[in-house]
């Protein structure tokens, strides 16, 4: 058990507030003086945002025009869209947005002193890891390009990883309703969290005390997400005469990370002679081809194309399947010195879980779905520091928990052996 620390006299409130007004200090103050607002990105939910905010029209996702779309998630489209609905397209609307983002993380990081608590570690940890991740801007181009949700959905991901910890941990309290509007939300942000969810969900049923309460909560939630999905499966179900779960691109993703010129990291796939030399972004036939078959039966013949590939490549499919695992942990950065640090980190993360399953096992099993269930996606397609950022509050706090458990270890077993001594 780690001992009070003085900062937990100080009220959580102003704890939280000085974090955030830390963290977007900085990221703000970065992007205005090293002007990276004037380089405006342009990947499909850019393009999306921007065919949306002229023509209100849900399309176009490549620089050749193909039409209604499904290939990303709505809600952050949208949001761009209202962006440059305001400010038009310009280094204007690419500053109020990276700014924005710079400001997600730092809500984000200056949330995590309540994180800890709600999974029951000390608000010292939270402290610690909120400090670390407001103060060093380590993912920068993630934390303020704003070219993706990325930032958006991980401060979701916290927010409702934060609340089913403290119902479950602290309260032992049923889960608020507003809980599966919030998940519906988060999804169309980020559907890769359904798998989270769905862990959650099971987490429910087995740490609860009253499997009736246990059953109601999971109806609510699932019942509630779905809800706020309906409008757009039904969107897309009116479009492209089939029902899928938010968006249809999957197949593409699995084809450019699963060929015979595929590498297990983006960075190494995006070359010109590389996969993505036949993305329809890059490769205008390619394109074209979508406009003539359709959105939905262009991608299922790249996930056809995939899925031959890996029956009659096993050996070389195994082999990237077991590069993506480790590249997704052990993640290449631009830099030797933050490939370093982000691997040692990641250790240290490792052997906080394993701290926090002997010491706090309600603490290490809300994290689980988060650490093991999540990447599993990510496993089968290109690494990027994108997918895994979602998880590096958790790994902060994690990280944070392993040193501050282990120095506290060193000053007791020091202790100890004054005492023996004298």
């Amino acid at each position: 058990m780690i001992s009070r620390h003085p900062a937990q006299s100080v009220p959580l409130g102003l704890v939280i507030l000085a974090l955030f007004l830390l963290g977007a200090g900085i990221r703000v103050g970065l992007v205005v003086a090293l002007h990276r607002y004037r380089v405006i990105e342009q990947p499909e939910m850019v393009e999306i945002g921007k065919t949306l905010a002229a023509t209100g029209k849900f399309a176009d996702p490549f620089p050749t025009p193909t039409g209604t779309t499904a290939i990303c998630p709505p809600a952050y489209p949208f949001l761009l869209s209202l962006i440059y609905r305001a400010f038009g397209f310009n280094t204007t609307a690419q500053l109020f947005i990276q700014c924005l983002t710079g400001c997600a993380a730092a809500l984000q990081f200056a949330l995590l002193p309540w994180f800890a608590i709600c999974l029951g570690f000390p608000r010292a940890v939270g402290i610690y890891s909120g400090l670390a991740g407001a103060a060093i801007p380590f993912w920068f181009w993630v934390e303020t390009k704003g070219s993706y949700d990325t930032l958006l959905t991980s401060l979701f991901l916290l927010v409702l990883l934060a609340v089913f910890a403290d119902r479950t941990i602290v309260r032992r309290a049923p889960l608020p309703r507003w809980y599966g509007l919030a998940w519906g939300v988060t999804l169309l942000f980020a559907p890769a969290f359904v798998t989270v969810l769905a862990a959650l969900c099971l987490l429910t049923l087995v740490l609860s005390a009253s499997w009736r309460q246990a059953i109601r909560d999971v109806v609510w939630t699932g019942a509630l997400a779905a809800l706020v999905l309906v409008p757009w499966t039904v969107r897309n179900y009116r479009d492209f005469k089939k029902l899928f779960f938010i968006r249809d691109n999957y197949g593409l993703e699995l084809q450019i990370s699963n060929n015979d010129l595929s590498h297990p990291l983006f960075d190494d796939n995006i070359g010109l002679v590389g996969p993505y030399a036949t993305h329809p972004f890059r490769d205008a036939g390619e394109a074209r081809k979508i406009v003539q078959l359709g959105e939905i039966a262009y991608f299922n013949a790249r996930k056809t194309q995939a899925t031959d590939w890996m029956r009659t490549h096993p050996a070389r499919f195994l082999q990237l399947t077991l590069e993506r695992i480790f590249f997704f942990w052990f993640i290449v950065l631009n830099e030797t010195w933050k490939t370093v640090f982000s691997a040692a980190w990641t250790l240290a993360a490792f052997c906080g879980f394993v701290v926090a399953w002997r010491r706090n096992r309600m603490a290490a099993l809300v994290l689980s779905p988060v650490l093991i269930v999540y990447p599993l996606a990510y496993y089968l397609i290109q690494v990027d520091e994108r997918y895994r950022y979602p998880i590096y509050p958790t790994l902060l706090v994690l990280g944070v928990y392993a040193v501050m458990q282990a120095l506290h270890s060193v000053r007791w077993q020091s202790k100890r052996n004054a005492v023996i001594v004298h």
